[in-house]
């Protein structure tokens, strides 16, 4: 063979006829450089020098048998053959091993009663816990003293019985028995050693009851010196398998955290964590992990991380400005109702924020003076009883009471009004029709030759799937609509050649056409209100003035058939009545006017009530400057600069009266006037900008707005994320959350929402 460069090098043996267990290094010689030595430890193989070894060849049935047969009979060495070169395995005696070869009957019986009882990995991890020689230092890390005469475990809180200053012995059997994953070895020394003695038993075991020789030989990671013999840092385990070692506690307690969110947010059942399944699927993620049993969740976890985010919660809330609530209340299992409050506001750094403050279960008969109290003492626990700009919540006249009886302003949730006034118009005009679609997308769904001849027709054709409309969204209704009018040509067809009697006449077609058209709008506007996060008030306005100029124009269409006419109609209607009491308060023009992508433009042809909101503003700035016009504005006297001579310059004199005289009459609304015209004068954002980035890079030149814009442009215009009303993600969310049970119910959802690393 040609020589090759000299050079040590380390290679791995691939499908080696030799045991699992063995540990080799492979060194190649530098004076010939296609031979190599392979050196094999084996406590019962001793060493083996194979030279000439193809590191490349794949080793067939008939050279492991050959090499089992050569072992067991005692030959000291073995020929073999393959890809035509030659190789030699020397069984060389180790020096030191005294230890006699077993006979077939002893072989037999190695272990057997033990095998019985647990598996070769879990026996090898407690027989490396039970070798580790630990002091009582070390052992004692792991409990925790529970006066003297307990010791409590800190990895399953058992409680043994303690001596303090006495043996050890008892606390380190049950570490073996019960944590043998956190037992860490000293020092690389004794790792190495007991890893090797375990090996060797490991590697005797199979050697001596005669396995089949798996292809393939693990090869442990070799320095650069290659007179050193490869170590093994952990006792061999099956497949896919390693022995785990204790975690840091930091990654304890971050896994932990992270399985009570799991649950907390999911609304899983605490259960979960006893399950068969889930333990076997943590375990395959992190062996290491020991999984808490539920009483320790609910005992001593979830508090934990509850108390942890209650109190960033309370700092951050309490350094608000101007704080805003929304109010959500629900009805869970066994007809519990609950009642939940939510912070809405604006941070130092113009970024909206939100945090649960409360949620709280209802007694079985409860008056508006039972949710005042209760209110009122989320307000005082989190210091915000002087910052309410509103409270948001549905339209239940009790809310409203609430909020007279707190002084505070009561604005109606934007999102479930939409959606009420949608489902209005359409019963009280095209119900008959829909009611017919829902019938004949039934018949499809239950008849299977149908739903089998639709879908060839379909193959062909680029038709969405049929839907069924829901009780809880109105946009489910338009869905249906919009999907079976696609469909029309395929369903036709399926109509006539299974002859199923149609409900649906022409005329429905041309009503479920017009009304397609018409809804399309809302739909635009429910996908506009479920992306924005949060959904400010200004934007409520300026969907519903777009809406209402829409449905004006529609009207007037000639071909209209009167049940779509009476559609747009109820949908004026509907706009006047459930979301005109939102967008036509004060409160949500002076959002308009403060919202960079609108300002002026988006009171649209409403010259008078933008001029209203305008003075409107202007007398909150002027009092804003009342108020603190001194710190925003010091007048330079040259007079009252100490340490300097002033010299009394003719040339500047009367210039100088005139600017003094100018400032002196420089007002606080002509001030306010100055910095809310510069705003307005500025180019609209973007509507699909951000407004509080902009506001944050212009904070320094409209100070006062910025302040005013703190307060106003934090409140949302939907008590709940609006995702939940329009989406199927969010009505799943709902739904698992009203199964939660009223135990705990408080501790969960505030963990759920709050809870920040």
């Amino acid at each position: 063979m040609a020589n090759s460069q000299n050079h040590h090098s380390k290679r791995t043996v691939p499908n080696s006829a030799l045991p699992a267990e063995i540990v080799c290094e492979i060194k190649q010689e530098p004076e010939d450089g296609d031979n190599f030595l392979v050196e094999i430890e084996n406590p019962n193989l001793e060493f083996i020098k194979m030279e000439n070894l193809p590191l490349t060849a794949e080793s067939n049935s008939d050279t492991e048998g050959q090499f089992r047969d050569d072992v067991q009979s005692g030959a000291t060495s073995s020929n073999f053959q393959s890809d035509g070169l030659c190789f030699t395995i020397e069984h060389i005696a180790e020096e030191d091993s005294q230890e006699p070869r077993q006979t077939d009957g002893e072989k037999m019986n190695v272990d057997e009663d033990e095998s019985q009882d647990e598996t070769n990995s879990t026996r090898q991890q407690r027989k490396s816990a039970s070798s580790y020689e630990s002091t009582k230092g070390e052992i004692l890390k792991h409990f925790e003293m529970k006066g003297a005469n307990k010791a409590k475990c800190r990895h399953c809180q058992f409680e043994l019985s303690y001596l303090l200053g006495k043996s050890t012995t008892n606390l380190k059997r049950h570490l073996v028995r019960k944590h043998s994953s956190a037992l860490m070895l000293k020092s690389n020394h004794q790792t190495v050693s007991n890893c090797l003695q375990s090996n060797h038993q490991t590697v005797s075991k199979n050697a001596t009851a005669s396995p089949p020789m798996p292809h393939g030989i693990p090869i442990a990671s070799a320095t650069s010196d290659v007179s050193k013999v490869a170590s093994v840092m952990r006792p061999a385990q099956p497949a896919g398998s390693f022995l785990p070692w204790a975690l840091p506690e930091a990654r304890k307690r971050d896994l932990d955290a992270q399985l009570i969110l799991f649950i907390c947010r999911g609304y899983h059942p605490f259960s979960t964590v006893n399950e068969e399944g889930f333990q076997s699927f943590l375990k395959s993620l992190n062996p290491s992990y020991e999984i808490p049993n539920t009483d320790i969740i609910l005992n001593h976890m979830l508090p934990t991380m509850y108390h942890t985010a209650l109190g960033n919660v309370r700092d951050k809330v309490g350094a608000a400005k101007g704080v805003a609530l929304t109010i959500d209340n629900w009805t869970g299992i066994n007809n519990v109702s609950f009642i939940s409050a939510t912070s809405h506001f604006v941070d130092d750094n113009a970024i909206p924020r939100s945090y649960l403050l409360e949620c709280f279960k209802l007694p079985d008969s409860y008056t508006d003076e039972i949710i005042h109290t209760w209110l009122k003492k989320v307000m005082i626990k989190f210091g915000i009883a002087n910052k309410i700009t509103a409270i948001v919540s549905n339209n239940a006249t009790s809310m409203e009471l609430v909020a007279s009886m707190l002084t505070v302003i009561h604005i109606p949730c934007f999102a479930k009004c939409f959606n009420l006034l949608l489902q209005h118009a359409i019963k009280d005009s095209i119900k008959s029709t829909v009611t017919s679609v829902n019938k004949m997308i039934t018949i499809f769904i239950h008849n299977s030759e149908a739903q089998q001849k639709f879908k060839e027709l379909q193959a062909n054709l680029k038709c969405l799937k049929l839907k069924l409309d829901s009780e809880t969204s109105w946009n489910s209704i338009y869905e249906m609509l919009e999907t079976f009018l696609k469909n029309k040509q395929p369903l036709m067809f399926c109509f006539s050649a299974l002859t199923i009697q149609s409900e649906l006449q022409e005329k429905d077609w041309l009503i479920i056409e017009q009304a397609v058209d018409v809804l399309e709008l809302f739909s635009s506007a429910t996908k506009d209100m479920s992306s924005s996060n949060p959904l400010t008030l200004s934007k409520a306005v300026i969907l519903s003035q777009l809406l209402m100029t829409h449905m004006s124009k529609r009207l007037q269409h000639p071909t209209l058939v009167n049940e779509v006419k009476n559609l747009i109609s109820a949908l004026m209607k509907g706009i006047n009545d459930k979301l005109k009491p939102i967008t036509g308060t004060e409160l949500a023009r002076k959002a308009v006017l403060l919202d960079p992508r609108y300002k002026e433009k988006g009171f649209m042809d409403d010259d008078t009530g933008f001029r209203h909101t305008y003075e409107q503003v202007l007398l909150d700035l002027s009092s804003m400057y009342q108020g603190n016009s001194t710190e925003l504005e010091t007048e330079y006297c040259p007079e009252l600069v100490e340490g300097r001579h002033v010299p009394d310059d003719r040339l500047w004199a009367d210039y100088d009266s005139t600017v003094r005289g100018k400032r002196m009459y420089a007002t606080p609304k002509s001030k306010a006037a100055r910095e809310l015209d510069n705003y307005i004068k500025e180019d609209c954002l973007d509507r699909r900008g951000c407004p509080f980035s902009w506001w944050k890079t212009r904070q320094l030149y409209y100070p006062h707005l910025y302040q005013l814009m703190i307060h106003i442009l934090s409140i949302p215009a939907s008590s709940i994320p609006c995702e939940q009303i329009f989406t199927k993600t969010g009505q799943l969310h709902t739904e698992k959350r009203n199964i939660l049970s009223p135990m705990n119910i408080e501790e969960v959802m505030f963990v759920s929402q709050n809870y920040r690393k």
